[in-house]
């Protein structure tokens, strides 16, 4: 469970260099080698100690080839134990051996005895001279190993350090650049989504549903027609007429002809009854210019879902719901920061803004079936009032001068006409069918709040996307600068 230990002793060496005992490359245990290797690569310099006389096996060659081949210019062979040799010749037999065994592995193989080392520099030894220690220190080998350090890996230690400490920050650096480079990408993304919903296509279901309503309102005043001129009854009702006979003599005339009647009080109680066919239909069409287009904005694409869907995207494990959103957040500068909090509001201002749209198209449609509704009740009045009128006054004059006012008699395009102009018809042909008509404007209405509400978004991020480009460019310059500062 112990991950290290530090041990500090009194020794001015140790004051600029620090010493790890690796765990070393353990065949048996991964877990080992694998912190070693770790370590190999931060350190300044390496020292591999060996015993002198169990060197270059396979097995030591090998881990040597594997691990420390590439470390060369920064490692040391260290062969322990010389004082165990019987002379020279041994040691230079050895020392030949390491060096063709470890042939292009070490930068230097020396050959040190630190029993003797330790012991010449021991104060509890003092059976023997300085001078005797001295001799000893210098034949165990171990000022090599100093001097090794000194003047091979200490001048290299600050200029080691630097470069470490340079390419270290670079790659911080770069990190960060990659943490602002990653939101931008995707912010980037969003703004296009934000484009999309924004701009709407004319809906042609729509305005086809629109020309199907002024198509049933328009049969149903040819329904009314029909009722109204069905309605007219024949009659034959006496005229006379005044004539001059052969000698100038002034004689009347007596005659029958056929002509219309309509019965007033029958026709409006019959067709003003609800039980009337035709006053159902009345009601349906009401109902369905009431509630026209409603659909069309509750089937608009929800931009909660749009979100969502790139919610996922974009924060992957780090989305809203999760203990690491605001690790990540918090992680980010302080501009993207906010608006990373407050995203998520995006589809509440969509959905207020079609809830106003509802409220409008509610209360347009509404009034307009209204408006229709209580005109037609009007118009049927006075369209019958109108047909009675002109019967009877047609009868009247005919009754003054024949000749001269000929009898009223009413046709189907007569009475479409009064319809017509009795209700306006023109206004519904407007509202419902030519270029103005209630689908068109919904419509343009949608595109024109949907767009606006897109761009107050787009031009926040637009503002949150420049001020990441300014420090995603400040971090590039910083890079390339770190990048020449330590590869020079």
């Amino acid at each position: 469970q112990i991950s290290h230990y530090k041990l500090y002793a009194p020794v001015p060496l140790l004051q600029e260099v620090t010493f790890l005992d690796t765990p070393g490359f353990n065949s048996q245990n991964q877990e080992d080698t694998d912190i070693t290797n770790t370590i190999l690569q931060e350190v300044d310099g390496i020292i591999w100690v060996s015993l002198i006389d169990n060197v270059g096996k396979n097995s030591e060659r090998e881990i040597l080839n594997t691990h420390i081949r590439h470390y060369r210019a920064k490692s040391l062979c260290v062969l322990n134990q010389k004082d165990r040799l019987k002379n020279a010749t041994e040691l230079h037999t050895s020392l030949r051996y390491a060096q063709e065994a470890f042939s292009g592995i070490f930068e230097n193989i020396i050959a040190i005895s630190a029993k003797n080392a330790l012991k010449a520099k021991s104060q509890k030894q003092s059976q023997i001279t300085n001078d005797e220690k001295e001799t000893l220190y210098i034949e165990s080998g171990f000022n090599e190993v100093l001097e090794f350090i000194h003047t091979h890996l200490m001048p290299q230690k600050t200029q080691n350090k630097v470069h470490k400490t340079l390419y270290v920050l670079r790659g911080l650096v770069l990190k960060y650049y990659r943490r602002l480079h990653i939101p931008q990408i995707h912010l980037n993304n969003l703004a296009t989504s934000l484009e999309s919903y924004g701009a709407l296509e004319m809906n042609q279901e729509l305005i086809k549903q629109s020309q199907q309503l002024f198509g049933a309102l328009d049969s149903r005043l040819l329904t009314l027609t029909q009722q109204l001129f069905g309605a007219l009854e024949r009659t034959k009702l006496s005229f006379s007429k005044a004539r001059k006979n052969a000698i100038g003599l002034k004689t009347t005339q007596e005659y029958e002809k056929d002509v219309y009647i309509l019965p007033l009080d029958s026709v409006l109680n019959t067709l003003q009854r609800q039980d009337n066919p035709l006053t159902s239909q009345w009601h349906t069409l009401f109902g369905a210019i009431k509630h026209f287009g409603m659909e069309f904005l509750d089937t608009l694409p929800s931009f909660t879902t749009i979100l969502q869907e790139w919610e996922n995207r974009a924060l992957h494990t780090h989305q809203r719901h999760t203990p690491l959103f605001l690790p990540y957040v918090s992680s980010l500068p302080s501009h993207l920061q906010e608006w990373f909090l407050c995203f998520h509001e995006i589809p509440l201002a969509f959905q207020a803004t079609i809830d106003i749209l509802k409220t409008s198209l509610q209360g347009q449609t509404q009034a307009l079936a209204q408006l229709l509704d209580k005109t037609l009740k009007n118009a049927i009045k006075l369209v019958c009032l109108e047909i009675d009128s002109k019967i009877k006054q047609g009868i009247q004059n005919h009754q003054k001068d024949s000749d001269t006012f000929p009898l009223y008699e009413p046709n189907m395009e007569n009475i479409r006409d009064m319809l017509n102009n009795a209700i306006g018809f023109e206004y519904y042909q407007d509202r419902l069918f030519l270029h103005n008509n209630i689908a068109k404007a919904l419509i343009r209405d949608t595109q024109s709040a949907l767009k606006s509400v897109s761009e107050q978004h787009i031009q926040t991020l637009q503002t949150i996307k420049t001020l990441n480009t300014q420090i995603l460019t400040q971090l590039k310059d910083h890079i390339q600068k770190l990048q020449s500062s330590y590869t020079i």
